[in-house]
């Protein structure tokens, strides 16, 4: 994999998680479509830890110890994103430093991937709340 098509790939999902989660309403953050699904606060964080994991398993090589222990340090939806932004730029910095195929694919697994599969669930979620939600945003659409 070239590094220009993981940064594209790692591009597009970034808005799409940004795009998701824009003009959510400090309320519907504990939203869930079901009592199984995670609610979007603990989808940033969950998004958060998995930014730690890649750059943990990019800078040390070792698997991710810290699944279900990460705490953020923010209390509000604005201190989340800020942090979430934080690790995952941290993250793909170091998966892309050098041309390693490895680590592109640690970050297209646990990031790019990973992501799309919790904007499908949260584009769910926010039609469930608001259905006149532009769920086309998240491709940089207006209706």
């Amino acid at each position: 994999m070239s590094q220009s098509l993981a940064k594209k790939v790692l591009d597009d999902s970034g808005f799409q998680v940004s795009q998701v989660f824009a003009g959510l309403k400090n309320e519907d953050w504990q939203q869930r479509l079901l009592p199984s699904t995670m609610s979007p606060q603990e989808v940033i964080h969950h998004l958060t830890e998995c930014c730690k994991a890649a750059s943990h398993r990019i800078t040390q090589g070792t698997e991710f110890e810290g699944w279900g222990k990460t705490t953020m340090a923010g209390t509000t939806p604005e201190e989340w994103m800020e942090e979430f932004n934080a690790c995952r730029a941290q993250a793909i910095s170091a998966g892309l430093e050098e041309d390693n195929e490895r680590h592109q694919m640690t970050l297209i697994d646990l990031l790019a991937l990973h992501e799309a599969y919790h904007v499908g669930q949260l584009c769910t979620l926010r039609l469930q709340i608001d259905p006149d939600w532009n769920y086309l945003s998240i491709y940089g659409m207006t209706e």
